[in-house]
């Protein structure tokens, strides 16, 4: 049972790092945040300043470094778009994408009445669900 524990831990551990280069990636190469922050007729000077400010004018590898020690520890930055801390925006939609999980849950582990016998209980479904971040938002 440990070994199996220890397995699924370091499968974990490799999907978080996939899914952190990849997220990284497209992020990365996706377009230029700077626009998005100022306007079209900012002056050079100005957007050199923000893009030394948000560290993109570092090497990418300590960029990354950079972007995945700070989503270790919870530390996601400010939205672009929004203005805001995104750890905050996270907080505020959470309850409702956990109060959505609950019934999809239930109703997908809903026996029929001449449904064979499930192989797991539902209490298991949902655990699952809820820790491996597969519940629907």
């Amino acid at each position: 049972m440990l070994a199996f524990t220890l397995r699924r831990i370091l499968q974990a551990l490799g999907v978080l790092v996939a899914v952190g280069v990849l997220s990284f990636a497209m992020f990365r190469f996706a377009g230029d945040p700077v626009s998005q922050i100022v306007s079209l007729d900012t002056p050079p000077e100005q957007r050199a300043e923000v893009r030394k400010s948000l560290g993109l004018d570092d090497p990418v590898l300590v960029q990354f470094a950079r972007y995945f020690g700070n989503a270790a520890q919870f530390n996601f930055g400010i939205s672009y778009q929004l203005r805001q801390p995104v750890a905050s925006l996270l907080a505020q939609r959470m309850p409702a994408t956990l109060m959505r999980r609950r019934p999809a849950g239930s109703r997908a582990t809903t026996r029929q009445p001449n449904s064979p016998k499930l192989p797991i209980r539902p209490s298991e479904v949902e655990l699952f669900s809820l820790f491996s971040g597969l519940a629907p938002s």
